[in-house]
């Protein structure tokens, strides 16, 4: 029978919003409970098998912390994945650590091992809160189950996580089915199904209370955290439309400085486009001059082959004249020279001084014969 003095409202005092969201939303509907159970509790050693980005891990450490509680947290897991979750790189654990060492490494430790390498760091007896999920075949979780039972305080309280899949080779819903009916149970049916498992001889009352008042009130308790878990997951989605937003905005700023470096290479590109122009017409105006030159050249070498051969044309002209000189001048040479010549000056001396008209006769008509 439940306490008659509880009261689900006297939970929602301790509900937070959560901090850490991920895309993985699968344990966002059971942040608020988790924080409510870390109060019903108040454990000194609280375990996790299997964190992956660490959004449950993380919210019993924020738990922890609002409530000023002096537990000691631990998360374990390899950060390497599985054959249902996927296989992942060391980014996943990169990312969870950078988040969670500055907030929580006073009393919080993420080991990074298996389940089974984790069992001889913890003493028989020694934890209070037990949250499995891990690897959720039926076999994997029965071990996980069966193996850190034994290490459970008399206060042990075990969450299993996912009771509520069916399908594939998930197995938690079958193992859960086992346990509820031995020990003092209650299940969420949401989120993927969280089961609370109460495998202590001494559970604080608190608890033993909620499972009480739950198990008479089941559509009561799970409709109250489901509106709590709405809380959450709606800030999950207000971070994400937040997050879209300020990517839109820097979007819009890249885009505009785009623009403005767009309207300055323009700018650039034009006036580089009119200094090509200049240059062009600078160029076509030296070419213009250097055709100008190479016709004045042609025209220049044409006149000179003009001249050239006008030089040899009176070269040749001065030979032959020179040459006719020569001839009438050896010519001259030879009249005067010969015989004839010399009678005809006799006549002409001596006509000349008894008749000037038959001189001037001689001279003009040549009476003389001609030589040859």
């Amino acid at each position: 029978m439940p306490s008659p003095t509880f009261d689900l409202l006297t939970l929602a005092r301790w509900v937070q919003m959560p901090e850490r969201l991920t895309s993985i939303e699968s344990w966002h509907r059971h942040m608020p409970f988790a924080f409510a159970l870390l109060q019903m509790s108040k454990p000194s050693v609280l375990v996790e098998l299997g964190t992956h980005r660490g959004d449950s891990y993380c919210t019993f450490c924020q738990g922890v912390t609002h409530q000023q509680l002096p537990t000691r947290c631990y998360a374990v897991d390899t950060w390497q994945g599985d054959s249902q979750a996927g296989f992942y790189d060391d980014a996943i654990y990169q990312d969870l650590s950078q988040w969670h060492d500055p907030r929580f490494s006073r009393f919080s430790s993420l080991l990074r091992m298996t389940f089974d390498e984790a069992l001889e760091h913890f003493a028989d007896g020694s934890v209070d809160l037990l949250h499995i999920d891990g690897l959720h075949t039926y076999d994997a979780v029965k071990h996980d189950f069966e193996s850190w039972l034994p290490k459970m305080s008399p206060r042990g309280v075990i969450l299993f996580h996912d009771t509520n899949v069916r399908w594939g080779d998930f197995g938690v819903w079958q193992l859960w089915a086992e346990l509820a009916g031995e020990y003092p149970s209650f299940e969420f049916p949401f989120g993927f199904g969280l089961g609370v498992l109460a495998v202590g001889s001494e559970v604080p009352q608190a608890v033993l209370d909620f499972l009480a008042y739950a198990n008479s009130n089941t559509e009561k308790t799970v409709d109250f955290f489901y509106r709590l878990g709405d809380a959450a997951q709606a800030l999950k989605v207000s971070a994400e439309l937040q997050k879209v937003i300020s990517q839109r905005e820097a979007v819009g700023s890249q885009l505009q400085e785009l623009r403005d470096h767009l309207q300055a290479v323009e700018q650039a590109h034009a006036e580089e486009v009119t200094g090509l122009h200049t240059v062009l017409e600078s160029r076509h105006a030296s070419q213009q001059l250097v055709n100008d030159l190479h016709q004045q050249l042609a025209d220049q070498k044409l006149a000179n082959q003009e001249l050239q051969r006008a030089r040899q044309t009176l070269h040749a002209e001065a030979s032959s004249l020179s040459e006719q000189a020569l001839y009438w001048k050896g010519l001259s040479h030879d009249v005067t020279a010969s015989r004839w010549w010399r009678l005809r000056s006799r006549l002409l001396r001596l006509f000349g001084r008894q008749d000037p008209y038959r001189k001037a006769r001689l001279e003009t008509e040549g009476d003389f014969p001609t030589p040859r």
